[in-house]
């Protein structure tokens, strides 16, 4: 009946209630190790699966997608480390080891959001990326487990839109089969392409057929992990912000703060470095491996974004000064030395969030606006050394197609990842300089009421 219903849901919150708060850090934090083995596993899997670590090590261009699952697959491994020195925390009721543990989840949370909301964003642009880099030695075991038949994993399905011996843009190259047989631009023509190349190499026509279905099949099974992985993510913070709660019960506020306003000065050079280099990159001023560009160029895409870039550049600048007048404590006694630092955080808190949500707006309308007109999509690509251009040294007053590799479509995606991405590291930086603001706060009110060791 209801009324039994209703009781026994009343005896088992009285019995939640009963549960001391160490039981239930000790609980969470289990679980915490449990997903966080579980995803470092997952991440592990992937790198070995997706990428041949080896042959990306002999190449020249830097692979941002290895770089972003080693660095979630580390804090992974980080979070199982912390949930561990929780676990003893937890069965000990050591303060120390409770305050060192909500400090180090603290530093852990933000990184954690980012990359848990990368693993959804880069689902958009994994296809392209794995295209661009199919017929490459990087993707050997790939090919290996994908390609149907097997046998075809290093012929036939290799020979994918972007396989040429020299770039199929170039249309002087002379290219050579793996027999080794030569032919000439004059032998070809200019409708020599993908079947083409097909026919002269193996006689055959179902090179695009069987690169398209391993294609994906690939494109699947990695969705599929980016799911888990970022689900996995996601619960883990939660649980992680969950035993901040409780530790910040069983400690005190006001002992963790008291804590936390000694430590909190150290955890913005990560925020700061971070953010001024975001902004120098999206303000087209960090140097690319073409040393006679100057970055990328996201002026021909929306001036706007240059404006954030500088905004960005600006914040990071006052968010490491601020950093800097913080190393002494002695000097943070003095009044006006304080409240200088808490100006300079207050305006860079208030930058972090502007510069974040606009660069968000932009990543999310953007699209539609370059749809709609006319622009260099190639030139773009090649100064902003996307992996595989071509004709990136040939001037484009000349009539030459710069980078015809990357469609509009694909650049738009990339364009619109990068810039979620550098919104939310600009929007999670917010957490550290809040809580270097809250810290300052409370020095202030304690040099005040004269209530400080600082007096």
């Amino acid at each position: 009946s209801p009324l039994i219903a209703d009781y026994q849901i009343l005896i088992m919150m009285q019995y939640i209630r009963s549960v001391p708060d160490r039981h239930w850090l000790f609980l969470l934090n289990s679980l915490v190790f449990i997903l966080s083995s579980g995803q470092c596993t997952l991440g592990m899997n992937f790198i070995i699966r997706i990428f041949n670590i080896r042959s990306l090590m002999n190449e020249e261009d830097e692979d941002k997608m290895l770089v972003a699952w080693i660095v979630l697959t580390g804090l992974s491994f980080l979070c199982a480390a912390a949930s561990t020195f929780g676990l003893v925390a937890a069965k000990r009721v050591s303060m120390d080891q409770l305050i060192t543990y909500f400090a180090f989840v603290i530093v852990l949370v933000a990184p954690i959001l980012l990359f848990t909301l990368m693993t959804f964003a880069y689902q958009t642009v994994f296809r392209a990326w794995l295209r661009h880099r199919w017929s490459t030695q990087s993707l050997d075991e790939v090919r290996r487990f994908f390609c149907e038949p097997k046998s075809t994993w290093d012929t036939l399905c290799r020979a994918g839109p972007l396989d040429m011996p020299e770039s199929w843009t170039d249309r002087d190259a002379v290219l050579t089969s793996p027999t080794g047989a030569e032919l000439t631009p004059a032998q070809r023509g200019n409708s020599f392409g993908v079947n083409e190349w097909c026919q002269w190499n193996f006689a055959s026509l179902e090179c695009q057929g069987i690169f398209q279905a391993a294609l994906k099949y690939t494109t699947e099974w990695a969705r599929f992990w980016l799911r888990a992985s970022g689900v996995v993510s996601l619960l883990n913070m939660i649980l992680l912000m969950i035993n901040l709660t409780i530790v910040n019960r069983i400690v005190t506020p006001s002992i963790i703060m008291k804590y936390m306003s000694t430590k909190v000065n150290a955890m913005l050079i990560l925020p700061g470095t971070g953010v001024l280099i975001l902004g120098l990159d999206l303000a087209g001023r960090l140097l690319s491996t073409d040393t006679t560009e100057k970055g990328t160029d996201f002026r021909v895409l929306d001036p706007n974004i240059v404006i954030i870039g500088y905004l960005n550049f600006f914040t990071g600048l006052l968010i490491l000064t601020t950093f800097l007048i913080g190393l002494n404590r002695e000097r943070l006694g003095n009044k006006r030395c304080l409240h200088t630092y808490m100006l300079l955080l207050s305006v860079a808190l208030a930058l972090l969030v502007a510069a974040g949500s606009w660069c968000l707006v932009i990543s999310f309308t953007i699209a539609d606006t370059l749809e709609k007109e006319e622009w260099e999509g190639g030139s773009f690509a090649c100064r902003a050394n996307l992996y595989g251009c071509s004709n990136c040294e040939d001037d484009v007053s000349s009539g030459a197609d710069q980078c015809t590799e990357w469609s509009r479509r694909n650049i738009i995606d990339y364009v619109q990842v990068y810039l979620q991405m550098g919104g939310l590291f600009s929007l999670t930086s917010v957490v550290y300089a809040g809580a270097g603001l809250v810290a300052a706060v409370r020095l202030n009110r304690n040099l005040r009421d004269y209530r400080c060791e600082y007096i």
